[in-house]
């Protein structure tokens, strides 16, 4: 409640609840004081009531935290999407790759072998003899701009189809795999 700067009972002085100068005599004084009073306690009931229910609020919502799980379905999912725009061209769309060019992703050995290497190979690109299914390939494969999670979901499609049955990958992993 807003009070005005009015002229007290002795005519020379002023009062402003807002700055606590008060300068009445009799019952004016008794009834200006008490509404001030009362205002003053009222916001400090709200104050307190609205600190209360901020407090309630994020214990709650701290007692209801989960750490996030591994979901692999919906990795797999999202990696799909992935190996479709940057895999497929090579390694065509059943993993079975190109014979003595590109090497098979289907029923690979060599994938399944190592993870961090496999890792590395998606981002950093590889090149080199390498033995797949018993096959030698010498072809060079470029690096990816991808982030952890991507790299973790793509590796994971692919380790999980064509054939293929193998642990998850977390970003976690990926991070911990870059040079």
């Amino acid at each position: 409640m807003k009070l005005p700067l009015r002229r007290t009972l002795r005519g020379s002085k002023l009062y402003s609840p807002k700055h606590g100068l008060i300068f009445m005599v009799g019952p004016c004084f008794y009834k200006l004081y008490s509404a001030i009073t009362r205002n003053h306690y009222n916001m400090k009931t709200k104050s307190i009531t609205l600190f209360s229910l901020i407090i309630l609020v994020c214990s709650f919502s701290l007692l209801s935290f989960k750490p996030q799980t591994f979901d692999l379905k919906a990795s797999i999912a999202r990696g799909k999407e992935i190996y479709i725009a940057s895999c497929i061209s090579c390694h065509m769309d059943e993993g079975q790759g190109l014979e003595g060019v590109y090497p098979p992703l289907a029923k690979a050995d060599y994938l399944m072998a190592d993870k961090k290497r496999s890792i590395q190979q998606i981002l950093y690109g590889a090149s080199g003899e390498m033995k797949v299914n018993g096959k030698i390939y010498n072809m060079e494969m470029t690096g990816f701009e991808l982030k952890d999670d991507e790299v973790s979901d793509v590796l994971n499609y692919i380790r999980n189809s064509f054939g293929n049955k193998g642990a998850a990958i977390t970003a976690a992993e990926v991070k911990a795999a870059r040079k």
